[in-house]
């Protein structure tokens, strides 16, 4: 970023704001619907992951594949916006 920017210091509010504030607004998009698509698929496969924790797997194992559907949801649209506008963003666009 700094290379980009050229910002001297790089936490001048100039620069500092507007970063932090996309940032902070992507996480929190991205863990929203990261959260609302795991519960959602633990709810509805709760047979199969009790299954599973019945025959021994371990949590991370029985929740695996929601995990896995939840990180790819939560990273759409981030990568989504990555493909159409860039890497660069301008705030208030």
């Amino acid at each position: 970023v700094g290379v980009i920017l050229r910002a001297e210091p790089l936490w001048a509010p100039q620069y500092a704001i507007p970063l932090a504030g996309m940032a902070l607004g992507n996480a929190v998009t991205a863990m929203s619907l990261s959260t609302d698509s795991l519960l959602k698929s633990l709810k509805e496969d709760r047979d199969r992951v009790e299954v599973l924790l019945a025959g021994g797997a371990t949590r991370r194992e029985a929740c695996a594949d929601a995990v896995r559907e939840a990180v790819t949801v939560a990273l759409t649209p981030t990568i989504n916006n990555l493909n159409v506008i860039g890497v660069v963003s301008i705030p208030g666009m």
